[in-house]
């Protein structure tokens, strides 16, 4: 959840580089607009894995918590969500308020829709099935002994629509 809301941070700051004509200054160089996308998308993810990991691993020295790689795997897929979000928020939303505000509502609603997960006696089939959208629901499910597999395709496939609906040209984004 805290990574979902640390995504309107990162849409603000990649809406203020925007603002401060810093992405306009990263065309004029050699690299492709790619390159250029890639590297900030890459660096996100990374920024985002890392710190989750550093968590989990300060929660195994603290509390015990036993950590294993389908746990580090799902929180990699949950980042990849979490940089499409950011992509996505960051092509919809042009004013850095309204993304925060934005991405902290998606986090909101997500965890809603998974009450039925967190308490089993909510089961309402509609919701059940919606949430299935939510990448919260893929969490719960491995939490409560579901496939890890399944919940990290899942997760994959949800950010791949975030990325592909919030995919822009760096030009494009640059001078609006």
């Amino acid at each position: 959840y805290f990574m979902y809301l640390c995504s309107g941070v990162f849409c603000q700051d990649l809406l203020l580089l925007r603002k401060a004509n810093v992405l306009k200054r990263m065309l004029s160089t050699k690299n492709k607009d790619f390159e250029i996308i890639l590297s900030l998308c890459l660096s996100l993810f990374l920024v985002q894995a890392i710190s989750s990991s550093l968590v989990l691993i300060f929660l195994n020295i603290f509390n015990g918590y036993e950590i294993n790689i389908s746990m580090i795997l799902l929180l990699c897929a949950n980042s990849f969500v979490s940089t499409g979000l950011v992509i996505l928020i960051c092509r919809i939303f042009k004013n850095e308020s309204s993304a925060f505000f934005a991405t902290s509502m998606y986090s909101l609603f997500s965890i809603i829709l998974c009450l039925d997960k967190l308490a089993p006696s909510l089961n309402i089939p509609f919701v059940d099935k919606v949430s299935m959208l939510s990448p919260f629901y893929w969490i719960f499910e491995t939490a409560n002994g579901g496939n890890t597999f399944t919940s990290i395709i899942a997760l994959i496939l949800i950010g791949l629509v975030f990325v592909t609906c919030g995919s822009f040209k760096l030009r494009d984004f640059a001078k609006s």
